[in-house]
């Protein structure tokens, strides 16, 4: 997976099997574990990829997530080898608080148009990938959280943005003008 990223999608380094130092659980400060995957992006932002090669539950999403944050990831992906549906989605997180966001009561299956084989589900932050097919399938799903992140930052910049001040801290001059 680390290899996939580096390699097609132009990922800097990643690497498996990591352990942290000094890195702590933002919910009980326990030690996070392991993290199957840890990727910088281009963006110089870190992936977590967590892979999950049999059945997964409510409680790996939890634990993938916390360990997502307690690294400040971008995203965490969950790869799953199998049974990723939307309906198995939804009975895993049936129940679940995101820690950030606990309003937050839906799930989303995404794929790009007319790609079938490009669907991966998200709820916030944290991505589910059906990892049981071929890995050309398996780039086109990650292609998608990908492209999905990045929408993210684009959408949240046209609606946001900076004003004439936070420009002027970054070292712009800026005048504004209304129309």
């Amino acid at each position: 997976m680390g290899e996939l990223l580096v390699r097609e999608f132009g990922a800097f380094d990643s690497a498996f099997g990591v352990t942290l130092a000094d890195i702590k659980r933002n919910v009980d400060d326990g030690d996070p574990g392991d993290f199957d995957v840890l990727s910088v992006l281009r963006n110089m932002q870190l992936l977590y990829v967590e892979t999950k090669t049999g059945r997964f539950g409510r409680k790996d999403v939890e634990k993938a997530v916390q360990r997502g944050l307690s690294i400040h990831s971008l995203a965490t992906v969950m790869l799953v080898g199998k049974g990723v549906t939307h309906e198995r989605v939804g009975q895993v997180l049936e129940g679940y608080s995101h820690p950030c966001t606990s309003a937050v009561r839906k799930f989303t299956q995404i794929g790009i148009k007319d790609l079938p084989e490009s669907t991966i589900y998200r709820c916030v932050d944290c991505f589910f990938v059906p990892a049981d097919s071929t890995s050309s399938d398996l780039e086109s799903k990650i292609r998608t959280v990908l492209r999905v992140l990045a929408a993210d930052v684009v959408e949240k910049s046209r609606f946001i943005g900076l004003d004439a001040d936070a420009y002027e801290k970054v070292g712009y001059s800026v005048h504004e003008f209304k129309i």
